[in-house]
């Protein structure tokens, strides 16, 4: 697209954070319309584990990339971001301004600095990597990786083994460290983008975390794991990454029982939500707001709105 900047508002935060209700709240304020940046949104058929927005407040607020592939489809990050800037242009060419709500910071950081379009994913590399920590620790990989691309390795934890696999398997496949061929790919960004995050104190976030695994037990989410495991095409491997699809499964296929498998999902967003923020750290751009139960949610909007804001 066009290297002139254009400028948009991003609202960040940890899964169960409320940040898509605070955008929804805004966004008409700003002029702005919503683009969700969100790996698991993007799903046709997965509202409830992935916490999708209701569709009225959907159409009261325009909302952009959501329900665009089915859960068997393939889908990266190299496939979201061209999407992402013509739903950009789009937006601009109405006068309107883009609102990202970030729940996925690797989209929102590959679409400010680029993407190395690495060689596509090489599972009998993975599986064999994954089982080969299960039987002698994350921090094997690691150090493999520390002879490699010592560079990788220093901003990756050792736990984080997903990133840590990827860096092998591209070492793998090109000869080349990660790091080297990110650096190679990197551009100036297009976009002058303004941040606000909502900050939650830990217990307080976790609190939110359990009350929402429930609600979506209540609102189905055990029906709408049967339909998607009902489907003649199964689904494919990045679909499978939500959570509550593996805990519910368990539970279906008779390996646990539901209270059970409530503990797992709690426990499995409480690891996603920091994880987010890991990477929400990397942002310096990012200006944090504290978020209470007194002030959640029109105190906050206003101090939303003000922080996105020329004048905030």
């Amino acid at each position: 697209m066009a290297r002139s900047t254009s400028t948009l508002f991003a609202l960040v935060g940890p899964t169960a954070s409320g940040k898509g209700e605070i955008a929804r709240r805004i966004a008409p304020r700003l002029g702005a319309e919503i683009i969700s940046v969100d790996s698991m949104k993007i799903f046709r058929g997965m509202d409830t584990c992935t916490a999708k927005p209701p569709r009225a407040a959907r159409e009261e607020v325009p909302h952009h990339l959501i329900d665009i592939v089915d859960p068997w489809e393939s889908f990266s990050v190299a496939d979201w971001i061209p999407l992402c800037e013509k739903a950009i242009r789009s937006i601009l060419e109405r006068g309107r301004l883009p609102l990202l709500v970030v729940g996925t910071p690797l989209y929102l950081h590959s679409l400010m600095a680029g993407i190395f379009d690495g060689p596509s994913a090489r599972w009998d590399l993975r599986d064999k990597w994954k089982e080969e920590a299960r039987k002698a620790g994350p921090e094997v990989l690691h150090r493999r990786l520390e002879e490699i691309d010592p560079v990788t390795a220093r901003r990756t934890h050792p736990n984080d083994l997903r990133r840590v696999i990827r860096a092998l398997e591209v070492h793998a496949e090109t000869g080349q460290p990660l790091s080297r061929l990110q650096e190679m790919g990197k551009q100036d960004s297009p976009y002058d983008i303004r941040m606000a995050g909502i900050l939650w104190e830990r217990g307080a976030l976790h609190d939110r975390i359990e009350r929402r695994v429930l609600s979506m037990f209540e609102r189905g989410l055990v029906e709408e794991v049967t339909r998607l495991r009902q489907s003649k095409v199964p689904m494919a491997k990045p679909a499978r990454q939500a959570v509550g699809i593996k805990e519910v499964g368990r539970q279906l296929d008779g390996e646990s029982t539901q209270a059970e498998a409530i503990v797992q999902m709690q426990q499995q967003t409480r690891k996603l939500a920091r994880h987010q923020m890991t990477w929400f750290r990397k942002f310096p751009e990012i200006r944090w707001l504290a978020a209470s139960q007194e002030n959640f949610p029109l105190p906050l909007a206003r101090d939303a709105q003000e922080a996105l804001t020329p004048e905030g």
